[in-house]
C-alpha cells in the first residue's frame, strides 16, 4: 500500500485537475468546433438562399451549371426569339381581321327596304291613325285617286306602326295581308271560322268600330306590289294574273275537301 503523503497528494491532485481539465477541453473543443460548423454551414445555407432568391439549395451538393445565378436576369423579349418564329405566330389584330371579313354582309329584300324607308319618312301629316283616317277617309276608299300616294303612304305608314305596336309577328303579318290581297278580289262573306284562319292577328289589332279593310288594305296593296311584277287593274277589287291564280287555287282546293 502507498504510503499518502502531502507531497504525493499534491501531485495527485496535479494530475487529477489536469486530467479533468484536458478531457473536459477537448469535449468543449469538439463542441465549439461542431457548433462553430454548424453556424457556418447555418451561414453559408442563409447566404445561399438569399443568393438563390431564396430557392432551397444544399450547400454541400453540386450545383449544375445550367442553373443561372442570381447576378444573371433572363429577360424574354421578341429580341430572343427568332423572327421567322414571330412571323408564323403573328396574331396582332387577329379577332380584328375575322370580325371584319366573317361577317356576312346582310342583304335585305325590296320590301324589307321599303318598310324601313316608310317607318322612317315623314309624310307630314297627323299621327293618330283614327283622325287621320277621318280627315282623309273618301280618298283613303278611293283606289281611282292617283294623284293622293303622299296620303296613302302615310297612312300605310300609321297601318304597319299599329300592327308592330301589337307585337304581330313579321311572317304572320305578311300571310295575312296577302291574304286580304286574295279576298279583296271578290268581296263575299264569309264564316267565323274562314275570318279567323284568314286574320287572326290582324283583326286582334282592331277596335270595335274600326273594319279591317280600311285599316289595311292600303299597307297590304303597297307591300304586294314590292314582290309584284304583274300589271295591276281595278275591277270590283284590286287584281293581277298573281292574285286570280292564288283565288284561283284556294278555293279550287277548298271545293275538293268540301
Amino acid at each position: 500500500m502507498l504510503k499518502v503523503t502531502n507531497k504525493r497528494l499534491k501531485t495527485m491532485a496535479c494530475l487529477l485537475s489536469f486530467t479533468i481539465l484536458t478531457t473536459s477541453g477537448c469535449s468543449l473543443k469538439n463542441a465549439n468546433i461542431s457548433e462553430l460548423h454548424q453556424k457556418s454551414q447555418q451561414e453559408k445555407y442563409i447566404e445561399s438562399a438569399d443568393e438563390e432568391t431564396k430557392k432551397t439549395i444544399l450547400v454541400d451538393s453540386v450545383i449544375p451549371e445550367a442553373i443561372i445565378s442570381s447576378d444573371e436576369e433572363v429577360q424574354i423579349t421578341t429580341e430572343n426569339i427568332p423572327q421567322a418564329i414571330i412571323a408564323e405566330h403573328d396574331y396582332t389584330n387577329y379577332e380584328d381581321k375575322n370580325s371584319e371579313e366573317n361577317i356576312p354582309t346582310v342583304i335585305k329584300s325590296p320590301l324589307e327596304i321599303f318598310l324601313e324607308t316608310l317607318l322612317s319618312t315623314d309624310f307630314g301629316y297627323n299621327d293618330d291613325i283614327k283622325e287621320f283616317y277621318n280627315e282623309h277617309w273618301d280618298i283613303i276608299e278611293n283606289q281611282n285617286l292617283e294623284d293622293t300616294e303622299n296620303i296613302r303612304l302615310h297612312y300605310a305608314k300609321l297601318s304597319y306602326q299599329k300592327i308592330l305596336s301589337h307585337n304581330i309577328p313579321y311572317e304572320s303579318m305578311m300571310i295575312e295581308l296577302n291574304n286580304l290581297m286574295v279576298e279583296q278580289q271578290i268581296p263575299s262573306c264569309m264564316s267565323e271560322e274562314d275570318w279567323q284562319a284568314n286574320f287572326r292577328c290582324l283583326i286582334s289589332t282592331l277596335d270595335e268600330e274600326e273594319s279591317l279593310y280600311s285599316t289595311y288594305f292600303n299597307l297590304a296593296y303597297l307591300v304586294h306590289k314590292q314582290s309584284c311584277l304583274d300589271e295591276h287593274e281595278l275591277d270590283v277589287g284590286i287584281t293581277c294574273k298573281t292574285l286570280k291564280k292564288e283565288y284561283d287555287n284556294k278555293y279550287k282546293l277548298k271545293e275538293e275537301f268540301v
